[in-house]
């Protein structure tokens, strides 16, 4: 079923008649923070409550808002960090029920300790997406890493003691679930080449992933495995490389289809992307920058088929 999926969202985009998108099933996604004068309370509005719904907001179990709130966020004067909050929502005069109660936060951000076990590179935290991977409703985050050792040593054919640029699933509490190590044939310094994206498209209620992966890709899975992608033994980075006279170019790529909780491949394809069309032989000539930089841009996004609503 899952090998299919690719080709029922081909299909699904294909229908025009009364269709309504899917959206994810996250929770309420309650923040609270300490501010000056109190808390600061901001929550998520769920895609059915955009109209006639409001909201109580709950400390230590006592409803503290004298009148419904139409918006998703309410300051509670004089409160402190010692206290808990929840939300809940009022649909047609009803209260639904309360969410999961949270403690506020001592700052107006939230810090995750990573503890990248088992990778001995220094590592620095560049692009990321969100997808609730395991069904809790919670979000967690698809992070993608910078190789500061690598980096450090110009880019070396085998990387920092075998290391390259990493992907990280994360819990909010830094968690680790899974991780790759993109391996020698996925490269640029402008981390083009690395993306990485979550949706729930089969609509069990955990996000899969999607990503382009090239030879020698390793998955590192949730339950200690490995998964290589393609060829380990291939290598076509140069000894040593950085600035504009690195680009990683190879026929070696592939679209992985995974699932979001465990990293295990439901399927990896060959990538769907040409690098050259018919009739082309030189790259960076095809690609009309001389170099490999537009041809190593890679950018990813989730977009969702429209499920049809039978009336």
């Amino acid at each position: 079923m899952k090998k299919c999926l690719l080709l029922v969202l081909f299909g699904l985009m294909t229908i025009g008649v009364q269709a309504q998108r899917v959206t994810d099933k996250l929770d309420r996604g309650l923040v609270a923070m300490k501010v000056n004068g109190g808390v600061y309370l901001s929550w998520r509005i769920f895609g059915e409550e955009y109209y006639d719904v409001t909201y109580n907001v709950y400390r230590d179990g006592v409803k503290v808002n004298d009148a419904p709130l139409s918006v998703s966020n309410y300051t509670d004067k004089g409160a402190t960090t010692a206290s808990t909050y929840a939300v809940a929502a009022v649909v047609n005069g009803k209260e639904q029920e309360k969410c999961k109660e949270v403690t506020p936060w001592g700052t107006s951000y939230k810090e995750i300790k990573l503890k990248h076990e088992g990778i001995q590179s220094t590592l620095i935290p560049n692009d990321a997406s969100c997808a609730d991977v395991d069904g809790d409703g919670e979000l967690e985050i698809l992070m993608k890493f910078d190789n500061l050792s690598e980096m450090n040593a110009s880019y070396p054919k085998g990387g920092y003691k075998g290391e390259y640029s990493i992907f990280e699933c994360l819990k909010m509490d830094g968690t680790r679930l899974w991780w790759v190590n993109c391996g020698p044939n996925m490269g640029d310094f402008q981390n083009n080449e690395q993306n990485i994206v979550g949706y729930d498209w089969d609509g069990d209620g955990c996000a899969e992933v999607v990503m382009r992966a090239c030879d020698g890709t390793v998955i590192h899975m949730a339950d200690g495995t490995t998964y290589t992608v393609g060829n380990a033994s291939t290598n076509v980075r140069a000894a040593t490389g950085g600035g504009t006279n690195w680009f990683v170019i190879t026929t070696g790529e592939y679209l992985v289809y995974m699932d979001g909780k465990t990293g295990k491949p439901y399927e990896c394809l060959p990538y769907p992307l040409k690098l050259l069309e018919s009739g082309e032989t030189d790259v960076n000539k095809a690609w009309g920058d001389g170099y490999g930089h537009r041809a190593s841009k890679h950018f990813f996004g989730a977009p969702a088929a429209s499920i049809p609503v039978i009336r």
